[in-house]
């Protein structure tokens, strides 16, 4: 199954067929895509880097995907927190 079939399934959240694997994850439609995103690769990256004689160029470009879900990740929990002190100084202020 190619990349961009697993992409579109992620993206209207349908459930993706069951893999081994030793992570522990919370599932649901609420998941943000990001999160379902990394997931979706590393379980593809371990799942190409097992293989016998694994595809690189499938690897790089799965850890490629990672690392751009969780750089977007980064700048989302950087925008929550910066949003939650303006709320909270907002409120001081109030007072």
């Amino acid at each position: 199954m190619s990349f961009t079939k697993n992409l579109t399934r992620a993206i209207n959240a349908q459930p993706l067929r069951q893999q081994r694997s030793s992570f522990t994850y919370a599932t649901g439609a609420h998941e943000p895509l990001e999160y379902r995103l990394s997931k979706l690769s590393l379980s593809k990256m371990k799942q190409e880097s097992a293989r016998p004689e694994p595809d690189l160029r499938h690897v790089v470009g799965y850890a490629s995907v990672n690392r751009a879900v969780g750089d977007k990740m980064y700048q989302n929990l950087v925008r929550s927190v910066e949003l939650l002190r303006t709320e909270r100084r907002s409120k001081a202020f109030q007072l």
